[in-house]
């Protein structure tokens, strides 16, 4: 008997550790999120071209810069959605446990990536509103990475929030869900810095 439960501890330690790689494999997720944020601004920029002489033809806007702003956030916002989408797959492909809730996963992600877009957006109008011609390029920076860490945190809360109870995740969870995405930005403003001497 006593065997018994020596094996049955063993496996039910080996199960935890492997659990608790598997979550450890998922940070690096957080980090290639926080390499592709970035490709959102030209990916949005490139569809409000095309969507605001709609607006300002068809619907009458006659404000040009209000028919930008309005056409950004029209396509900003699904598109940071479709990127917590992304990561919450990958994560699921990672982490076999959450399959068995995949679908809150997906939803918590889309939704949590779409709020901090629209926290992002007003943010950046008033920041840029104020910003002095030298200070533009540093509000940028600034911009990039608070928008990058607003996406790991509001995903990462709400996707531990919506399995609470029903799926044992990890304490630091949502802190590397933060500074993994801040780790993919920083490593790719580094990229460009280090490109720019070489160019």
């Amino acid at each position: 008997m006593s065997a018994e439960i020596q094996s049955s501890l063993f496996r039910s330690d080996a199960t935890a550790t492997g659990a608790h790689k598997q979550w450890q494999i998922a940070i690096f997720i957080w980090l290639v999120a926080g390499l592709l944020f970035a490709l959102l601004t030209p990916a949005t920029e490139a569809l409000t071209e095309a969507l605001q002489p709609l607006l300002i033809s068809a619907l009458g806007f006659s404000d040009e810069l209000l028919a930008y702003r309005v056409a950004f956030t029209v396509f900003r916002v699904p598109l940071t959605a479709l990127l917590g989408m992304l990561v919450a797959a990958t994560q699921c492909a990672v982490v076999p446990g959450i399959g068995r809730w995949v679908w809150r996963w997906l939803i918590a992600s889309a939704v949590g990536a779409a709020l901090s877009s629209l926290v992002l957006l007003p943010t950046t109008l008033v920041l840029l509103e104020i910003a002095s011609g030298s200070s533009i390029e540093t509000i940028s920076i600034f911009l990039a990475l608070w928008g990058t860490a607003l996406f790991g945190g509001f995903v990462s809360v709400l996707q531990r929030r919506v399995v609470r109870g029903r799926l044992q995740v990890p304490p630091w969870f949502v802190v590397a869900g933060v500074l993994g995405t801040l780790a993919g930005a920083f490593g790719r403003l580094f990229l460009e810095y280090s490109l720019s001497f070489v160019i």
